[in-house]
């Protein structure tokens, strides 16, 4: 929650761009009043959906480390997690 819009930005810096300008209020306001579309409210839910999309894959990504460590290849994370998946760490 502390990190706000920063991944989106770090991960696709022209989204952090777009998202940001629309919610900039002398343009959200104009937009809104010349197309009755609140651009500042579909900015915010967008950015929500995708910060939500990437977390959520952040944590599939993690549970399939900490079930099979050893798909990783990576030493310190099969040495961290354990075992797991099929036999023992390299």
């Amino acid at each position: 929650g502390r990190m706000g819009m920063s991944l989106i930005e770090a991960m696709v810096p022209e989204l952090g761009e777009a998202i940001r300008i629309a919610r900039d209020p002398v343009i959200g306001t104009a937009v809104s009043q010349l197309s009755g579309v609140d651009l500042a409210g579909i900015a915010t839910r967008l950015s929500r959906s995708i910060d939500n999309a990437i977390w959520n894959e952040i944590g599939w990504a993690e549970a399939e480390i900490r079930r099979n460590p050893r798909s990783s290849d990576d030493p310190l994370l099969i040495g961290t997690f354990g075992l797991g998946g099929d036999g023992p760490p390299l």
